[in-house]
């Protein structure tokens, strides 16, 4: 028995017939399917004469050029068809031909589409891919700083607790992306949990206050991961943004509540800034 449908140009062409038999089906259904498809098919190039529709095919050098940047993230080739959902004969022959024929000129626009939407995210990334280290040592220090442990997160996430300082200190640039991964969904665990009461909370805390480690409550999600750079560059946009009341606002939380938080900084400059200049304009 046939998996084709009746009703579809597929059954129209291929078969079997309506009696399923080998042959193409001439059923009522698959007559007007086939109809209805070339009719499509007649308007959606006269669209394209007329440059009203998109065209069958674009050029593939910029699919091409994003699943070679894949790889340099660790993404290959069967990966990304895997994850974009083109088939893997298609990917291959978009970077390396087949046979005797040359790359792939031109692609599908939704092949394209699917192509590029597939990007380097951490999620996504192999295990062992070297990645910014900020983020993970911001979420590190942050779950210090409320009371948790370098032990205790070490333990959580199956490291030995010796080596666990190296993902807090400022020296570590680069994290395998696994570890970035481990360090992430930890975080999004305990960042609302204080640590339990006890003696080895009470040092953490103070090993984080001593050394100027902020808590989860001072990062906002889309900032945690900016390195340092970025971060000043972005918060400063922020600030330049509030309006007076804003900016006031964030200065007394920096200078009366002891705010640290970076967007808070930054407003409270801002204030600063704003209060010199109308100084200097009267």
């Amino acid at each position: 028995m046939s998996t084709r449908a009746h009703g579809t140009r597929n059954r129209y062409v291929h078969g079997p017939d309506e009696h399923d038999q080998p042959g193409p089906c001439r059923c009522t259904p698959c007559r007007a399917a086939n109809a209805e498809a070339q009719a499509q098919y007649h308007r959606v190039t006269a669209q394209r004469a007329w440059g009203a529709a998109p065209p069958a095919y674009v050029d593939a050098a910029p699919a091409r050029a994003h699943l070679k940047m894949l790889a340099k993230h660790g993404i290959g080739w069967k990966r990304a068809a895997a994850l974009s959902g083109v088939a893997n004969g298609a990917v291959s022959r978009l970077l390396y031909g087949l046979g005797e024929q040359p790359p792939s000129a031109r692609i599908r626009p939704e092949t394209e589409a699917k192509i590029l939407a597939v990007q380097p995210s951490l999620d996504v990334l192999s295990a062992k891919t070297p990645v910014d280290a900020t983020g993970t040592r911001r979420r590190v220090q942050a779950l210090v700083a409320l009371g948790w442990s370098l032990s205790e997160l070490a333990r959580r996430i199956g490291w030995i607790p010796t080596n666990m300082p190296t993902l807090a200190h400022p020296a570590t640039t680069t994290v395998q992306a696994a570890t970035a991964r481990l360090v992430r969904d930890l975080y999004n665990q305990l960042s609302m949990h204080p640590a339990p009461v006890g003696g080895s909370a009470t040092r953490a805390r103070r090993m984080a206050e001593t050394k100027g480690w902020l808590p989860p409550l001072a990062w906002d999600d889309d900032l945690i991961d900016l390195p340092d750079a970025d971060l000043k560059t972005e918060v400063e946009r922020r600030a330049a943004d509030m309006d007076d009341e804003e900016s006031s606002r964030c200065w007394s939380a920096r200078y009366k509540q002891g705010d640290l938080s970076p967007l808070i900084a930054a407003g409270a400059r801002e204030h600063v800034r704003r209060l010199k200049q109308g100084q200097a304009a009267s």
